[in-house]
Parts: C-alpha cells; sequence; structure tokens
C-alpha cells in the first residue's frame, strides 16, 4: 500500500492488520497513520512493527498513545527512537511501561523523557533503569523524584549517578537515601554535595560513606563541615582523609576527634595540620597520636602543641620525635617535660637545641640526661649550663662530654662540679682544658682526680695548678704531676 492508501484507511481498517502486515510497513507507511488509526491499534498491533517501521512514528502520533499501548512497544521498537520521538511521549503514559522496557533505555533516551513523565513514573519503575541509562538523566528530571523514588534507586544506580545529579536530589532527596546507597556515592560525586545537604546527612548516613567517598570531599565542603559531622567519621574514615582535606576542617571541627579518630590520621593527612589546628588540639588529642605520626610532625608543627599536649606525651611518644622536630620545642614547653621525658629525646637532635633550649632545662631535667645525649652537646651548649646545672651533673653523665665539647664549660660550671662528678672526666677531655678552666677547678676537685686523670694533664696544664689547689697532694699524685712536667722538658724520670 502507498502512503495515501494508509492514510486513507479507516480506523476498523486498521484495526484489521495482522502482525505480518504491519511488521512489512516502512517508517514511511507508518508515519502515513493518521493519530486516530495509531489510538485505534491495539497493544499487540503496536508491537508488531519492525525497528525500522517503529522509527518512523511522528511525535503527534506518540503524544496520542494510551498508556496500554505503550506497554506492548517492544525493546527493539524503542530502541529504536529518537530523543525526539521519546521526549514525545506523555505523562498519561507512565503507567504502562513494563520494567524491561526502561531497563533498555539508553542515557540518551532518558534523557530525552520529559520531567512529567519521569516524575510520573512509579520507585519500580525508577529502580528498574540501567546504571549506563541512569547517567542520562538530566537535572531537571532528579530534581522532580520524589523522597520514595530516591530511596528505591539502587546502588548501582546511586553509583552512575554524577556530582551535579548527586546536588540535583536536594537536601530531602540525601535525606531518603539508604545507608548502603550514601556508601555507593562516588569519589566525584561527593564532591558535588552542597553544604546543605552535607549537614543533613545522618549519623548513620555519615559512618556509610565509603573510604574513597570520603577522600572526594573539596577543601570548601571540609571548611564547612560541623563538628558533629567529623565527631561521626569512624577511624577508617579518618584515617582516608588527605592533607588538603584535613588541613580545611575548622579548629573548631578537629578539636571534637577523639583520641582514636587522631590515631587514625595517616602521616600524609597529618602534615596538613596547620599550627593553629595543632594548639586546638585538648592534650587527650595529643595523646592520640601514634609514635609514627609523633615522628612525621616537622618543628613548626611541635612548636604549636600546648604545653599540656607535650607535658602529657608518653616518653615513647617524645621519643619518636624527629631529630629535627625537637628544635621546635618552645622553652615553655620544655619547661614541662618530665625526666623521663627528657631522658627519651632522641641523641641525634640535641646538637641542633638552640641555648634557649639548653638553658630552658631545669636542674631535674639536667639530671635525666642521657650519656648519649650529653655526648651530643656542643661547646656552645655547655657554655649555656648554668653553675647550679652543672652541679647536678654525675660522673657517668661527666664522661659523656666529649673533648671539643669540654672547652665550653663555663669556669662558674666548672667550679660547681661535685667532687663525684670530677674523676668521671675522659682523659682526653681532661686534657683540652682551658688554663681559665683548670684555675676554676677547686682543691677538692683537684683532689678528686686519680693518678690515670692527673697523667692526662700537659705539662702547660700541670704548671696552671696553684700551690692551694694542690695542698695536701700524697707523694703518688705529685710523681704522676711531676712526670707530666719531666716528660714536657725531656728531663728522666
Amino acid at each position: 500500500m502507498s502512503t495515501a492508501q494508509i492514510a486513507g484507511l479507516s480506523t476498523s481498517a486498521v484495526f484489521g492488520l495482522g502482525s505480518a502486515a504491519l511488521f512489512a510497513f516502512s517508517a514511511g507507511q507508518v508515519r502515513a497513520l493518521t493519530t486516530a488509526n495509531t489510538r485505534a491499534l491495539s497493544s499487540a498491533q503496536i508491537g508488531a512493527f519492525s525497528a525500522a517501521g517503529a522509527g518512523g512514528f511522528t511525535p503527534q502520533q506518540l503524544a496520542g498513545l494510551r498508556s496500554d499501548q505503550i506497554g506492548g512497544l517492544t525493546v527493539l521498537e524503542l530502541g529504536a527512537f529518537s530523543s525526539a520521538q521519546v521526549a514525545a511521549l506523555t505523562s498519561g503514559s507512565a503507567a504502562g511501561w513494563t520494567t524491561g522496557q526502561l531497563r533498555g533505555l539508553s542515557a540518551v533516551q532518558i534523557g530525552a523523557l520529559g520531567t512529567a513523565l519521569t516524575k510520573a513514573f512509579t520507585s519500580t519503575q525508577i529502580a528498574a533503569l540501567s546504571a549506563s541509562g541512569v547517567a542520562g538523566l538530566t537535572l531537571l528530571q532528579i530534581a522532580g523524584f520524589s523522597s520514595a523514588v530516591v530511596n528505591a534507586l539502587t546502588t548501582a544506580q546511586v553509583a552512575a549517578l554524577g556530582s551535579a545529579q548527586v546536588a540535583a536530589l536536594g537536601t530531602a532527596g540525601v535525606q531518603a537515601l539508604r545507608d548502603e546507597q550514601v556508601a555507593a556515592i562516588s569519589s566525584g560525586a561527593v564532591g558535588g554535595l552542597s553544604s546543605g545537604q552535607v549537614r543533613a546527612l545522618s549519623t548513620s548516613q555519615i559512618g556509610a560513606l565509603s573510604l574513597k567517598g570520603i577522600a572526594g570531599f573539596s577543601t570548601g565542603q571540609m571548611a564547612g563541615l560541623t563538628s558533629g559531622f567529623v565527631w561521626a567519621l569512624s577511624s577508617a574514615q579518618v584515617g582516608a582523609l588527605t592533607s588538603s582535606e584535613v588541613g580545611a576542617l575548622s579548629s573548631a571541627a578537629l578539636r571534637v576527634l577523639n583520641s582514636m579518630q587522631m590515631g587514625a590520621l595517616s602521616i600524609a593527612a597529618l602534615r596538613g595540620l596547620t599550627s593553629k589546628q595543632l594548639a586546638a588540639l585538648s592534650s587527650e588529642r595529643v595523646a592520640g597520636l601514634t609514635t609514627a605520626q609523633l615522628k612525621a610532625l616537622v618543628a613548626d608543627q611541635i612548636a604549636a602543641l600546648t604545653t599540656a599536649g607535650i607535658g602529657g606525651l608518653t616518653s615513647s611518644q617524645v621519643g619518636a620525635i624527629s631529630a629535627d622536630a625537637i628544635k621546635g620545642l618552645t622553652t615553655l614547653q620544655i619547661a614541662v617535660l618530665g625526666t623521663t621525658q627528657v631522658a627519651a629525646l632522641p641523641p641525634a637532635g640535641f646538637t641542633g637545641l638552640t641555648l634557649a633550649q639548653i638553658a630552658g632545662l631545669n636542674t631535674l631535667q639536667i639530671t635525666a640526661l642521657t650519656t648519649m645525649q650529653v655526648r651530643a652537646l656542643t661547646s656552645a651548649q655547655l657554655a649555656a649550663l648554668e653553675a647550679v646545672d652543672a652541679a647536678t651533673l654525675s660522673s657517668v653523665q661527666v664522661s659523656a662530654i666529649t673533648s671539643s665539647a669540654i672547652v665550653g664549660l663555663t669556669t662558674a660550671a666548672i667550679h660547681a662540679l661535685s667532687t663525684g662528678a670530677v674523676p668521671g672526666f675522659a682523659t682526653a677531655a681532661l686534657a683540652s682544658l682551658s688554663t681559665e678552666q683548670i684555675l676554676a677547678m677547686t682543691h677538692d676537685q683537684v683532689a678528686a682526680l686519680t693518678l690515670t686523670e692527673l697523667k692526662a694533664f700537659t705539662g702547660i696544664q700541670v704548671r696552671s695548678f696553684t700551690s692551694a689547689q694542690l695542698a695536701g697532694f700524697d707523694v703518688g699524685k705529685f710523681n704522676a704531676l711531676l712526670g707530666t712536667v719531666q716528660n714536657l722538658l725531656g728531663l728522666p724520670l
């Protein structure tokens, strides 16, 4: 039949056409059907057209289809529909759509559906859309979804949503999401959540966010997080935060992290903490830091911690602070360190301590210094020791003072050394004492030296001793000093 003949068919004649005849219709012949004749077709007849033939339906014809006729369309016929044809389908046809038909729609076709039609679909129908098809939903279509429809979305569909689509759900839509749906939101889509949507998330929804999703928050979003949101994060989620995310958190939000959450922060994230953020941490939060985390902190970050935070660290934690980072300790922080904490400080870092830091050590802290720490001290640092501090040094500590560093001890410090400490000096260190330092020694200090130590002095040093210092020396000690002088002059012993 020609298109003119088809256009002239009565509705009863059209209704009488068999499936084979309809299947043979070309696109042009289908297009020739009047709107009234198209509506006269049964659902079975509608489904009899070939894909090529179905491609000929005009928007006007499709707009007039009944819901039962829509239900009769095959997946192949629908697959041949253009965007313009799909857009012509009205909301009145919504009830006729089967889940199989909806599942077969492409992303482009879904995006072409009218918002009135998508809004008319039931939760079951929307849930039938393929994950790849969901990616084609327009923002207006999504904005029209009811909370029930959003709640019915499959996790695969939610995972397919882009950032703009997630944002289009609105606050009510986000609140309607089940926890498993929230867990399915991709990291890219998480970045699309508005501040209002983020604030609308419940505690259980926050806990459901995937680790990749957590890493998807922008710095702007992180800066706006409430204390309640941060408090609801699991330790694993906290561990997924990036350095830029952590650095964007407000001090108030960071302050609510408990010790377990603090301990979960990655090394990279911890390095993102600003001085202002670290200063806001309570001693309990600081105590929650692991040794690995403390080792990662740089000097400026250590300096930002409160004295209460530093004072609350265990000796193991203090020992984990890097050699470079202990340079950041302020005099106030040093002042609150206990003896076991001081003894735990890494010896390698002592060389870099400032004179103010050394001078800030109190007498109890001085007594706690280990031999390794004392051995690391330079002459300039030893010069910062006050007499009262030097008086507390033990013979074991004194034995660790190197020959290059001993020259830094002031005459007041030398004079203040206990008689029990003086014999601890290494012979090489004694041989480095200046004339002024020797003259500063008391009679009791000199008398406490052993024969071996006395023999360590050079001839020039021996000549520096005063009669008062040597008063009461026995023959053995005089001979030890005399031997040094004779060796200097080349005289026989």
